[in-house]
């Protein structure tokens, strides 16, 4: 197990002292199902055999690459029955696994034994309650830093009827406020805390290709003399971005889910990425079913790590491996795994 070095720093405001990790490595990863393709060539059934982490594996390839200290999973798709057939070695694993059977759930696989573990979010609106038999949250706990790993609830099913937008976007606005108020608490009694996962939610016009992408795009488009056919295209899909970016867009893209996130930055967090990166767009989800979607890089920014500002000088890098996954024009998971590199 490779050590991971501590430093004391101390508080400005008071004489506490507190520890940082250095050069820690998180990943965070939407799998689409750890039981399909991800730790080796298997599909979605799961017969409760022995599986290890197969070095030629999305996993195992990422797992070289970034040597990480704690791994962010969601949408792992894991009945309790099946924690055991994976072979994980190396690594403290926890699950928060749903109730229903295929669906949703988040795991987190440390080096170090965390302090302690919690797989609930406190605060949450009894009339959303049920989110948490989804498995959507999983918290670890170290001395000197709180990692939070969440499966946000995807509004896609909110336009069937009235109603049923209506609940499905009520019930994600409670999810999204019950989580600033829980990562409000841990910062004030842990100082450091790291969100990451899949927040399925792009927060503006960098962060989904109908925006910045395809404007740019189209003034290319002018400027080389292409087609009729192709400058229409690109306008109506740069009319298009513009206007939901405006009035909000569907899954994802919707005015609500959107302010959440915003109130939960200004309330004294950061998107590492955004900040590192303020030009790049930094896609880490595609459509699977439009396969061309990710080779033109027509993606999605909503997998994140939102971090406390004390961590903001400690961050070497995020990087995004799109390429881990991709075979042969198929793909392990819809989502492209992250990594948050701490120095």
């Amino acid at each position: 197990m490779r050590q991971m070095r501590l430093v004391f720093v101390p508080l400005k405001k008071n004489k506490d002292i507190i520890l940082f990790y250095i050069k820690m490595k998180i990943i965070s990863w939407n799998v689409n199902s750890i039981r399909s393709r991800i730790i080796d060539t298997e599909t979605a059934k799961c017969t409760c055999r022995h599986r290890v982490i197969l070095k030629t594996s999305p996993m195992g390839k990422l797992l070289k690459k970034v040597k990480p200290d704690v791994i962010c999973l969601q949408e792992t798709k894991c009945a309790v029955k099946n924690m055991g057939c994976l072979d994980i070695s190396g690594f403290h694993t926890f699950w928060n696994c749903a109730i229903k059977a295929g669906y949703a759930g988040v795991s987190i696989w440390c080096k170090a034994k965390p302090t302690k573990i919690s797989t609930t979010l406190p605060g949450l609106h009894a009339t959303s309650k049920h989110l948490l038999k989804e498995g959507r949250i999983l918290t670890v706990f170290f001395k000197n830093i709180v990692i939070v790993n969440t499966y946000a609830p995807n509004t896609l099913r909110a336009w069937n009827k009235s109603i049923e937008r209506y609940k499905f976007i009520k019930n994600r606005i409670n999810w999204d406020r019950a989580l600033h108020k829980y990562l409000i608490t841990l910062k004030k009694k842990y100082k450091s805390v790291v969100l990451c996962g899949d927040l399925n939610v792009a927060r503006g016009e960098l962060d989904l290709h109908h925006g910045i992408m395809t404007q740019c795009k189209l003034a290319k488009a002018i400027d080389t003399g292409a087609t009729a056919s192709r400058i229409k295209a690109l306008t109506k899909r740069a009319e298009h971005g513009i206007k939901i970016t405006k009035t909000g867009g569907g899954a994802g893209y919707r005015l609500e889910e959107r302010n959440e996130l915003e109130k939960l930055l200004n309330s004294g967090f950061v998107d590492i990425y955004r900040k590192l990166y303020p030009e790049k767009y930094g896609f880490t989800y595609w459509n699977m079913v439009q396969k061309a979607f990710r080779k033109a890089n027509n993606g999605m920014r909503i997998d994140y790590f939102i971090i406390t500002p004390n961590l903001v000088k400690k961050v070497l890098k995020v990087k995004i491996y799109k390429e881990i996954g991709e075979v042969k024009g198929s793909v392990a998971s819809d989502h492209a795994p992250i990594a948050l590199f701490l120095k």
